[in-house]
Formats: structure tokens, C-alpha cells, sequence
């Protein structure tokens, strides 16, 4: 079954000629600057009227594609912002393309963002219905959460799917910034398709998922949208090692995105998902329906916190030596991240409650402090030798 399903979602293709083409010369560099962060994001290429570009963009169009992605980055994610800052800019670009990708499919599946297909036929969308259908005969899905609008969700997805397979066609360039700056990407890092297609199938888990039985089930759920992100990152850092690396950093996702879950597990109960596995929850004698009120009795909500803890520094222990096989100039980007999120974790450990109250952060200073500290830690440190994974 999952066989099958991998090929379903990697045979979405996108046809060039259901796309309007623009020519090149319709677009003048007038802002490829990044945007002052007090003003909206403004898609750079909003007034082309059509799907794709006629020739490959030129440097000033991908230099407007990558500002546009640096700026979403930095305005809605602080956290990888500040892990990647001092990354070389090559990277650092190659980065902010993977986080606006990621950022659109998952406001997608939260309803906060409609994704715009400008220049493009209904001809695209005339395999979407058989898509749907077989997606949940091949996934095993029961009905898709919300109804129309959540079939609405699933067939922008399926959109942004085609679009990121215009990425692995050499002559395909969409007037979209951020498939712009992500191809660009893929073509100097050579990105696994199937990494990113991994990144859209877990926002389709959020359409027909509510709640994860077993904490193996939500591990396989972490591993399309945080890890396949972590692997995508690691082609980034170019390890010595990339078969060692891509393990390692897959426990680094699931690192982060266990700490996201408990983290936001109010947010995501008046969603109505709990994340939190139901097998490790009744271990406890905890109820979900109570972490849309003031959450369940300290009694045991803090030892179940603090097992959650225990199994989130298993997965850190298991991506430590990813550290030893990244070039210098790489290694602090995931510094950073760890740094950051083990600070979330500790916070939640002292205060376990407190999340049911308020958004647990760290402030910008620190986020800013920690930032430059380790950048200057892994500066100041001597060489290390390289070393594979047992």
C-alpha cells in the first residue's frame, strides 16, 4: 500500500501547456531588494499574467525570488531566521526557499493560506478527482475533515504538488517566487523529489487525521513533515557523509517536531487534532479534551511531560553525531536550532502547565544572543576529524 502511494503522489506531473507563458521582459527590477519588514510581503511577480516564464529567469529575477523567501522567513519563523543568519548566502538562500515551501503547504492545510494559480488553464486540475479518489483508497483515509473546505485544501495541494514538479523540468520556470527560488535551489543541491513530495503528504495527513493512536503512528507522521525538512536541509550543509547525515538528521526533525507538538497542543486541540499519541495518553490518565480548557490535573500532566522529554532527547542523542560531518560553515545552522528548541523544551519541563496559558518562547534578544554565541563557538573551535556512523 505505501508503495503504491509513494507513486501515486510522485507521478503528479505539471503539463507546461496548461500554463500561460510571460515573457521575461514583462517584468522590470524595480524591487529586488528584501521588503522593509513594516510593510506587507509583496510577491514581486504579482503582475505577470501568466504561469511561466518564455527563458529562464535572469540574476535580478532569482535575487527578487530569493528576497521574497529570505523576508517570509524572516518575518514569520524566528527561530530558523536566527539558525540561519550567518550561513553562507548560498546556503542561507537555498534555506529560505525550503522554509517558504514548506510554510505554503502547511498554511494550506490550516486554511491560512489560498494558494493563487495565476496563468493556469482548468486543464491542470482534470487528474485531481482520480487523485483523490485513489489517494484514499491506496492511504486508507477515512472522510476528509471539514467537508468542502477541506476538499478545497487537498486540491490546492495538489496544485502546489504540480508546482513543485515543475522544479525537476529543466525548461519549466514558474512566475510564482517561491517555486522560482526553490528550483534554483534543487538545481545546485539536488534535491530528492521525494523529500519534498514527503512535506506535502504529511499536510494531507492533517486533512483526513485528527488524532495518532500510537506514537509509532505519529513518528511516521513527523517523518513527512519534519524530517523529510531535515533532509532536505542536510543537502544543504553538504555533509562528508550524506547516508550518515540523512539519519541523523532525520532524528533531528523528529526532535523539533515533538517538541512543536507538545509545545502547541492547545493551538492544535481548537483545531481539533491532538498529535500527542492516545496509547502514551492513557498511560497516564490523560484526557485531550482537556487541552482545549486549562489542560489536564498537574498530577499527570508533569510526569507525562516529562516522559515526552526523555523521548525527545533520545531522538537528540541519536542526531549528535550528524554535527561531526558537516563543514564548518554548516554546523551552525543546526546548532542554533537545537540551542533554541532544548531552551522551548526546558521552559515547558519548569512550567508544564503553562502552556495551556500561553505560547511558550524564547524572546528575540536571547534568540539574537544565542545565535551569536554559538556562531562564534563553532568558529572559535578547533577542527574535529570526521567520522561515519557506526
Amino acid at each position: 500500500m505505501t508503495e503504491g502511494l509513494e507513486a501515486l503522489r510522485s507521478n503528479v506531473q505539471l503539463i507546461p501547456d496548461v500554463l500561460r507563458v510571460v515573457s521575461n521582459s514583462k517584468w522590470v527590477d524595480v524591487a529586488s531588494v528584501m521588503p522593509d519588514p513594516s510593510e506587507p510581503l509583496v510577491n514581486p511577480f504579482k503582475d505577470a499574467e501568466g504561469g511561466r516564464w518564455e527563458a529562464p529567469p535572469t540574476d535580478a529575477m532569482l535575487e527578487a525570488a530569493h528576497s521574497y523567501s529570505h523576508a517570509l522567513t524572516q518575518r514569520v519563523a524566528a527561530n530558523f531566521y536566527h539558525a540561519m543568519r550567518y550561513l553562507p548566502d548560498v546556503k542561507r538562500q537555498a534555506l529560505t526557499a525550503v522554509y517558504a515551501f514548506c510554510r505554503r503547504a502547511d498554511d494550506i492545510a490550516d486554511g491560512d493560506h489560498q494558494e493563487a494559480f495565476s496563468g493556469w488553464s482548468d486543464e491542470a486540475f482534470t487528474g485531481f478527482e482520480q487523485y483523490r479518489e485513489d489517494l484514499v483508497e491506496r492511504s486508507g483515509y477515512d472522510a476528509i475533515i471539514e467537508g468542502g473546505e477541506g476538499l478545497d485544501r487537498l486540491r490546492q495541494l495538489y496544485g502546489l504538488r504540480m508546482k513543485m514538479s515543475s522544479c525537476f523540468d529543466d525548461d519549466l520556470w514558474l512566475t510564482d517566487p517561491v517555486f522560482m527560488a526553490l528550483k534554483a535551489a534543487k538545481n545546485t543541491y539536488n534535491f530528492n523529489r521525494s523529500d519534498l513530495d514527503a512535506v506535502i503528504d504529511g499536510m494531507e495527513d492533517d486533512l483526513y487525521v485528527v488524532d495518532y493512536r500510537t506514537v509509532e503512528h505519529l513518528e511516521a507522521y513527523c517523518a513527512r513533515v519534519a524530517s523529510a525538512t531535515g533532509l532536505l536541509c542536510i543537502d544543504v550543509y553538504q555533509p562528508s557523509d550524506r547516508t550518515a547525515a540523512r539519519k541523523h538528521g532525520y532524528s533531528l526533525g523528529q526532535y523539533m517536531q515533538m517538541i512543536n507538538i507538545l509545545r502547541d497542543v492547545k493551538e492544535d486541540a481548537l483545531l481539533g487534532r491532538v498529535y500527542l499519541p492516545q496509547n502514551l495518553l492513557n498511560d497516564y490518565g490523560i484526557d485531550p479534551e482537556s487541552f482545549v480548557k486549562n489542560g489536564p490535573p498537574s498530577a499527570d500532566w508533569k510526569p507525562f511531560v516529562n516522559e515526552w522529554a526523555r523521548r525527545c532527547n533520545e531522538k537528540l542523542e541519536t542526531a549528535r553525531p550528524l554535527f561531526d560531518l558537516l563543514p564548518r560553515d554548516s554546523r551552525y545552522s543546526p546548532a542554533v536550532m537545537v540551542a533554541l528548541y532544548r531552551r522551548i523544551l526546558r521552559r515547558i519541563i519548569r512550567r508544564p502547565s503553562e502552556i495551556f496559558s500561553k505560547r511558550v518562547r524564547v524572546p528575540s534578544f536571547q534568540k539574537f544572543v544565542i545565535a551569536l554565541l554559538t556562531a562564534l563557538r563553532i568558529r572559535l573551535q578547533p577542527t574535529r576529524p570526521k567520522r561515519s556512523a557506526p
